[in-house]
C-alpha cells in the first residue's frame, strides 16, 4: 500500500479505527502528520469519526492522543502475553505452531506432544546413522535418495505451508539433519527459552524442562551424539583456525543451474597442515543422488574474475565527470511513455484532466528517479579513495563487495555479475 502511495496510485486510506493502521506512536504519527499530507493522501478512520480533509485542530490533537494510547495499550498487552507464555513454558507445555519432526500435537491437548510413528522412525534412523560414523551431509543425501520428505516438504504436502519460500521442493540438508541431532526434544525434554531480547542464548544457558513428553531417543544415545558433534567441531576449528580466511563473497554467490545459494567449503589441508584452497559449491549438489549438476568453482578463480570485472567498472566510473549519462537514459525512456500517454489522449481514452494529471505524476516520478540515481552515483564517487586503493593493491574487502556487488551467478562455463550501481559500459553500447 505504501509503495502504491509513493507511485501516486492511492490518494485515500480508510481504516476501521486508528489501531488498525498502526500501534507504534512515533511511526504512525510520521505517516499521519508528515508523509500523508506531503503526498496529498486523505486519511479516514471510521469509528474515530476522523477525516483528515475536514478535521479541526482539536480533532487532530485528539487523534494524536488516541495514537499514544494505542501504543501504550499494545505494549501492555504484549508484556502480559509474554508473562503468560513464560509460565506455560515453565510448566512444560509445547507452544510452537507446528510439532517437531517425529512428533504431532495431541488432539486432546494441543500443548502436549505425541510420537508420530512414521516420522519418528526417520529420526531414529538419523541417530543410528550418525552413531555409525556417517556425516550429516551423507545422511541428508541418503534420505533424499530414499524419497523421504523433509519437514517443510511434508508440511507443504499437508497444506500447512504455501510454498512461497521453496517448501514445495525442500530437501534434506546437512544443517536440517544436524538440527534434529542437537534438539533435546527427542529425548523427552523441552527448552524453556533459547533467546532473550532477540539474542540467542548458548546451550549452557538453556533451561531444560525434563520429561515433558515421551522420548524417541534414549538420553545416553543423545549425550553420546552431542559429545561426537562437539569433538568434530573442536577438531575442525583446531585444523582451520590458524589458516582460515575471511569469506568475502559470502551470501552473494548463486548457482546458475538451480538458483540456490553456493556456499564456501571449509577448505582442506595438505599433509603438512598448509591450507591449500577453498571451493564454492551448490548446496544442492551433494544432498541428492541426482542433485544439481553445476560444478564447484575455486574461490581464487572466482575472485580473480570479480577483480578483473570490478577494475573495468571502476576505471569507467572514475573517468565520468558528471551525472548526465543517467539523465539522458531516463529522458529516452520517458519520451516513449509521454508519447504513449498523448496517443491515448488523442484517441479519447483519457480526458484532458486525466492526461495532464497522469503526465504530472509521471514527471514527478521521473524527477525522483533521477535524484535517486544521482544520490546513488555520488555515494559511489565518494568512495573514490577506497576504489583507488583497491586498484593499486589488486585486492578487495567484504565491505567493498557488499557496497558494489549485488549478486554473482555461477553457470557451468561462465559467470554473471550484477552490480549495485549502473553499468556505464552497457549504457554506452545502447547508444
Amino acid at each position: 500500500m505504501l509503495q502504491a502511495i509513493k507511485e501516486g496510485k492511492i490518494d485515500c486510506v480508510v481504516v476501521k479505527d486508528l489501531s488498525r493502521f498502526g500501534r507504534n506512536y512515533i511511526e504512525t504519527g510520521i505517516y499521519l502528520e508528515t508523509i500523508f499530507p506531503f503526498r496529498n493522501v486523505r486519511f479516514i478512520s471510521v469509528e474515530d469519526h476522523y477525516d483528515s480533509i475536514y478535521a479541526t485542530e482539536s480533532e487532530h490533537f485528539e487523534l494524536s492522543l488516541k495514537n499514544m494510547y494505542h501504543d501504550l495499550y499494545a505494549k501492555d498487552i504484549s508484556k502480559k502475553i509474554r508473562s503468560v507464555l513464560e509460565i506455560k513454558r515453565k510448566e512444560g507445555l509445547f507452544l510452537g505452531n507446528s510439532a517437531p519432526f517425529g512428533y504431532k500435537k495431541s488432539k486432546q491437548n494441543p500443548y502436549q506432544l505425541e510420537i508420530e510413528e512414521e516420522t519418528a522412525a526417520v529420526v531414529r534412523e538419523i541417530f543410528k546413522l550418525r552413531m555409525s560414523g556417517m556425516g550429516v551431509v551423507k545422511i541428508a543425501k541418503l534420505l533424499n535418495d530414499k524419497g523421504i520428505l523433509s519437514k517443510n516438504r511434508r508440511r507443504y504436502e499437508r497444506g500447512e505451508l504455501k510454498g512461497t519460500n521453496g517448501e514445495s521442493n525442500a530437501l534434506w540438508s546437512g544443517s536440517s539433519v544436524l538440527g534434529i541431532l542437537e534438539n533435546p526434544v527427542y529425548c523427552g525434554n523441552l527448552v524453556e527459552k533459547k533467546s532473550e531480547y532477540h539474542n540467542k542464548l548458548s546451550k549452557k544457558e538453556w533451561n531444560l524442562i525434563k520429561y515433558t513428553h515421551e522420548p524417541i531417543i534414549d538420553q545416553k544415545v543423545f549425550d553420546q551424539i552431542q559429545d561426537l558433534i562437539q569433538y568434530k567441531r573442536s577438531k575442525k576449528k583446531e585444523n582451520t583456525e590458524k589458516f582460515n580466511t575471511e569469506n568475502i563473497l559470502k551470501g552473494i554467490v548463486i548457482c546458475g543451474e538451480c538458483h540456490g545459494k553456493m556456499t564456501r567449503s571449509s577448505g582442506y589441508l595438505t599433509k603438512t597442515n598448509y591450507l591449500l584452497r577453498y571451493h564454492y559449491n551448490c548446496r544442492r549438489k551433494y544432498i541428492k543422488y541426482k542433485g544439481c549438476k553445476n560444478r564447484s568453482i575455486l574461490e581464487e578463480d572466482l575472485k580473480l574474475a570479480v577483480l578483473q570485472s570490478l577494475k573495468i567498472q571502476f576505471f569507467v566510473m572514475l573517468n565520468l565527470k558528471d551525472i548526465t549519462v543517467f539523465e539522458q537514459r531516463q529522458v529516452l525512456d520517458e519520451k516513449g511513455v509521454f508519447h504513449h500517454l498523448y496517443q491515448r489522449y488523442r484517441k479519447g481514452q483519457l480526458s484532458k484532466e486525466e492526461y495532464i494529471l497522469e503526465k504530472r505524476n509521471r514527471k514527478e516520478r521521473y524527477q525522483n528517479q533521477i535524484k535517486e540515481k544521482e544520490k546513488e552515483f555520488r555515494e559511489n564517487i565518494d568512495r573514490r579513495n577506497e576504489i583507488l586503493q583497491f586498484l593499486q593493491n589488486n585486492s578487495f574487502s567484504k565491505e567493498l563487495c557488499k557496497m558494489f556487488i549485488k549478486q554473482i551467478i555461477v553457470y557451468q562455463n561462465y559467470i554473471k555479475i550484477y552490480y549495485t550501481f549502473c553499468c556505464e559500459l552497457d549504457i554506452k553500447k545502447r547508444r
